[in-house]
């Protein structure tokens, strides 16, 4: 998106982009008061969302469904067939920062099991509030978990 085109936008309310393969995905929102941090939350909040459609896409088949109808089926124990409910399941983020827990925060209402991995436990009054389950170890997250999402940053290092 251009400067050129979003000036023309007029009804524009948001852009949301891949920025590249080597950074995070992005969104912002048109606002000529829209301060830096305001805009930045909206990023992190757009990735967060981003994860959550991801998880129930995955989750109750969407996109074979979909295929199944787009090419003429209706046959509803096909497009059903892979779906599951994400209510009772035990998900999992790798990485508690700023969109991990906002990950966690969203999937609440979802009455799923809530875990997270971390190299900083978070507030206890955080765990509390969330029913978290903390897990020292990638292993013991993946071992109880039916869904893991990753949302940590690429670094060098062999250990989060």
């Amino acid at each position: 998106m251009t400067a050129e085109r979003i000036a023309k936008a007029k009804k524009l309310k948001m852009i949301v982009t891949a920025a590249s393969a080597r950074t995070t995905p992005t969104c912002g929102r048109r606002s000529g008061t829209t301060s830096r941090r305001r805009s930045h939350l909206l990023q992190q909040q757009c990735v967060a969302e981003h994860v959550l459609m991801s998880i129930l896409a995955l989750v109750r088949n969407f996109v074979p469904s979909h295929d199944i109808i787009v090419n003429g089926g209706w046959n509803i124990a096909d497009a059903v067939s892979r779906s599951y409910d994400l209510e009772a399941m035990q998900v999992g983020t790798v990485a508690a920062g700023r969109i991990g827990l906002r990950v966690l925060r969203l999937l609440k209402p979802f009455d799923v099991g809530l875990h997270y991995m971390d190299r900083h436990r978070l507030p206890e009054a955080v765990e509390k509030e969330l029913n978290l389950t903390y897990h020292s170890t990638l292993e013991s997250l993946a071992k109880v978990c039916d869904v893991v999402t990753l949302n940590c940053p690429l670094h060098p290092e062999p250990n989060i």
